[in-house]
């Protein structure tokens, strides 16, 4: 018996016919099936109270017969649990139908949220794989632009090289570490025995007093130079006698004329070494090894040079500017060894860092007659430059002297302005019989210079005229 044909039958008045059935198994039957169909359409469902006590008196009376039950009541339960099922089918989903309705709603529901589901997907998809595109692009560019980089770091590091090749490749043989070019060699160890006596005064460097023992001073770093790296592989001058021979006079200038030119370009290379000459604002060609020391240069405008500007005959050097050139001391002051170059006339050092004090050595330069150290940083007290017979023009402005010089009687112009010096102009300058000029302003000067306008009337005087008595001063 099913659902559809119970609730009509119940909707019909169906009554009379049902009370000529027998009441036990048939009745039973429909119930629970009802119960089942109802159950499925409705979650929920609970059996109405009159068909409950209907199954329950069937249940617990299994001998039921047609004589024990009046069939008038029997129908009238089992038609008041029929009517009680429509209104409780009608309350909840109105019919059947309706409730089949509502099924397809929520399969369309069901199939639109798919769709949606499977379209986000879809965009998903797309956007990942244009990320992947665009990452792979990139990487592409990146990589081509890195190629690109690279190409041009090469072609500039190729140029620097060539250019490097076409200079001499110079810059490695003049800057290479002393303790890098292994042990001491026969050269260097007779090199720096003649060193010693000459410019060192040490018969035995074994003493430990000797600068050229010490590997870390620019000294020992000119050494290594002059030995293992210099092309030019000067004699050693105790080969002259025996290789040479001649008269004894002639072989001693020959030993002598070594000796200097060993000294001299090792002075130079000194002078590069103590005045951090890889810094050099122009490098002049210093420490080309393959180059003669006075080819050590490179030419500006006009006659004017950077390096060895001129040298003698004899191959002397006469001339160094090195000015403006960024050359800084690792010393106090000029380095001793520059003073060895004796056939020098001029000195041109203006407008370098050479902080420290002047020595005396600066003597030994009998020859020089233009030595120009302004803006140096040189302090303290210059030393007495009488023995400068020939010097004619000294340049001290803007450093930090102290006290005024004094020269020899050839000097003809002085200019020390702009300096620290106290006191007042030593009486031993109207003595200097070629003096022009004089120049002393921006100092601390006082007193009176009336007596170098008596002794030169022609005298040109640059002095601080509130502190210092002038009547020829302009």
């Amino acid at each position: 018996m099913s659902y559809e044909y119970s609730a009509e039958a119940a909707s019909n008045g169906a009554g009379a016919d049902d009370q000529h059935h027998h009441v036990g198994v048939p009745v039973a039957e429909e119930v629970e099936v009802a119960d089942a169909a109802v159950s499925a359409v409705l979650p929920g469902y609970v059996r109405p109270s009159s068909v409950a006590v209907l199954d329950s008196d069937i249940d617990s009376d299994s001998d039921v017969t047609a004589g024990d039950l009046q069939f008038d009541n029997l129908g009238n339960t089992v038609g008041a649990w029929r009517s009680d099922l429509r209104s409780s089918i009608d309350s909840n989903s109105g019919s059947p139908a309706t409730a089949s309705e509502s099924s397809e709603r929520e399969r369309k529901s069901c199939r639109d949220r798919g769709s949606r589901k499977l379209v986000g997907m879809v965009l998903v998809g797309v956007v990942v794989a244009v990320a992947v595109a665009v990452a792979v692009a990139v990487s592409a560019v990146q990589g081509d632009n890195n190629n690109v980089v690279q190409g041009t770091a090469d072609q500039q590091q190729q140029q620097q090289q060539q250019q490097q090749a076409e200079e001499g490749a110079t810059t490695t043989t003049m800057q290479e570490a002393p303790e890098q070019m292994g042990k001491e060699t026969e050269r260097l160890m007779s090199l720096r025995d003649l060193l010693d006596r000459e410019l060192y005064h040490t018969d035995d460097s074994s003493n430990g007093t000797s600068p050229l023992l010490d590997r870390v001073t620019y000294q020992y770093s000119a050494l290594r130079w002059l030995a293992d790296v210099d092309k030019l592989d000067l004699p050693l001058p105790n080969a002259v006698a025996g290789s040479e021979g001649g008269s004894p006079p002639t072989a001693a200038v020959a030993l002598l004329e070594r000796t200097q030119r060993i000294v001299q370009r090792y002075s130079l290379a000194a002078l590069y070494y103590a005045t951090a000459g890889d810094g050099w604002r122009v490098q002049g060609n210093f420490l080309d090894a393959s180059l003669d020391e006075c080819q050590w240069n490179t030419p500006l405008s006009g006659t004017k040079v950077v390096g060895v500007g001129e040298c003698n005959e004899q191959g002397w050097v006469t001339l160094l500017s090195l000015a403006r050139n960024r050359l800084r001391s690792v010393v106090d002051g000029i380095p001793d060894e520059l003073f060895q170059l004796r056939h020098l006339h001029t000195l041109r050092l203006q407008g370098n860092d050479l902080e420290g004090t002047l020595s005396p050595k600066v003597n030994q330069l009998s020859n020089l007659r233009i030595l120009d150290l302004d803006d140096t940083n040189l302090r303290g007290e210059p030393p007495d430059m009488t023995r400068l017979g020939q010097l004619q023009i000294f340049g001290a402005c803007c450093n930090e002297l102290t006290a005024m010089p004094t020269f020899g009687r050839s000097v003809r112009s002085v200019d020390v302005s702009f300096n620290r010096i106290v006191g007042s102009v030593p009486q031993e300058y109207a003595t200097y019989g070629a003096l022009h000029t004089l120049i002393v302003d921006g100092n601390f000067l006082v007193g009176s210079v009336d007596f170098l306008c008596d002794a030169f009337p022609t005298i040109s005087i640059v002095v601080d005229r509130g502190e210092v008595s002038c009547y020829c001063c302009e």
